[in-house]
């Protein structure tokens, strides 16, 4: 595990622990996309977009859920690409 996948998830479980953090649990799930994506990591990188999705769309910001929405449509072209 590297260094800033160590850090997401140390936010993620502090978000996850204290009540007060438990808003940026969203914004944790959707960076550490990110940087599985980054990494070429795409099965794991779509499993924390759809993770963020859900929280998203229960706390129904419609520009959030779009930017996910439209991660995750990147991302599963990437997986078929790859299977290639």
């Amino acid at each position: 595990m590297g260094r800033a996948e160590q850090i997401f998830d140390d936010v993620l479980d502090m978000c996850e622990k204290q009540d007060e953090l438990s808003l940026f649990k969203n914004f944790a799930l959707q960076h550490l996309g990110k940087l599985n994506f980054d990494l070429g990591d795409y099965d794991v990188a779509l499993a924390y977009f759809e993770k963020a999705l859900i929280l998203r769309k229960i706390k129904g910001d419609k520009e959030l859920i779009e930017r996910t929405n439209f991660t995750i449509s990147v991302t599963a072209t990437k997986l078929s690409l790859n299977k290639f």
